[in-house]
């Protein structure tokens, strides 16, 4: 989960779903949510938020690296890793009926006009910041953690929040090195509807989840393999980073200037298909094959009989 969230476009939630932990999560959230402390449910949590956490400190620089200077080859990866969570998801669906197949569909066809969407790229201009739409920005990504396929970064552009948001983490981190309680309380109006939004937006779609695999357990199902299957749209490999130019719209700010255009980190650059060579070709295959075993053994070991109980109709 901690990997996923360090790769644009792709959810953490896509990745609890592969590694089959995803119900198990959703469930300790919606507990929580109803004030109940059981230590089964928080070490369920704690496990997940703190090897997300060790991911995310200690691959963070590498991972942007590969994404930046390799990116088929993670997306090559994670692309097997995706789909190593659909054998497991259809054992839990069976016997597979047309409810579970027609909401399977619909996940998938979601997934492919969000997934257009981003290709498309966001031309949204940055929106000004106040607590109300910081608030509403934040319970989008929330939700992005949790929803598998979603990814947060392209919703907070949509939104025109993200270099909002992007400015508020490193002020706080910065103030945070520099142990300046002044700085610290400075970037609150920022970071705090955000935060709270966060916390909403996880709470909330972890208990309409749970209550739909509860209620709708084959539909529910079918529509999360859907997502999960439509997220590889958005994983093809082969795209590399263009250049900007005066008036491309990047990470949600227009382009004024070629000095402005110089400055712009790789790692923001729009992205644009080419055709790969025949070993780039074999190479992706491999890793494809090889992030599937990887999901495959780990769906394996976090397989729990009682996921596998007989779907149920709404």
């Amino acid at each position: 989960m901690g990997l996923a969230n360090l790769v644009p476009g792709i959810s953490g939630g896509t990745m609890l779903l592969a590694t089959g932990v995803y119900q198990h999560f959703v469930a300790a959230v919606a507990e929580l949510a109803t004030l109940r402390f059981r230590i089964q449910t928080i070490a369920v949590l704690g496990s997940i938020l703190l090897g997300a956490g060790v991911a995310v400190i200690a691959a963070a620089g590498i991972a942007e690296h590969l994404v930046v200077h390799y990116q088929w080859v993670m997306y090559s990866l994670f692309i097997g890793l995706t789909l190593g969570g659909a054998p497991l998801l259809l054992t839990m669906i069976k016997p597979l009926e047309k409810t579970a197949v027609m909401w399977g569909i619909a996940g998938f066809a979601a997934m492919a006009v969000l997934t257009w969407a981003q290709m498309g790229g966001s031309t949204a201009e940055p929106i000004s910041s106040s607590w109300i739409m910081l608030f509403i920005a934040g319970i989008a990504a929330g939700a992005a953690m949790v929803l598998p396929g979603v990814s947060g970064s392209y919703l907070l552009l949509v939104l025109g929040q993200y270099l909002a948001m992007v400015a508020g983490i490193r002020a706080i981190r910065d103030a945070i090195s520099d142990w300046s309680f002044d700085g610290i309380l400075a970037t609150m109006p920022v970071i705090l509807p955000i935060g709270v939004g966060i916390v909403i937006g996880v709470v909330v779609v972890s208990v309409v989840v749970k209550f739909l695999l509860d209620r709708c357990r084959a539909a529910t199902l079918g529509f999360l393999l859907g997502l999960l299957l439509g997220a590889v749209l958005g994983l093809w490999p082969f795209r590399a980073g263009i250049e900007p130019e005066v008036g491309d719209v990047i990470r949600g700010e227009r382009i004024g200037t070629t000095e402005q255009a110089s400055e712009i980190d790789p790692a923001h650059w729009n992205t644009a298909t080419f055709t790969p060579s025949m070993t780039q070709g074999g190479v992706s295959l491999v890793l494809v094959l090889g992030g599937l075993a990887i999901s495959l053994a780990i769906g394996r070991l976090g397989r729990n009989p009682s996921d596998e109980q007989a779907p149920r109709e709404c």
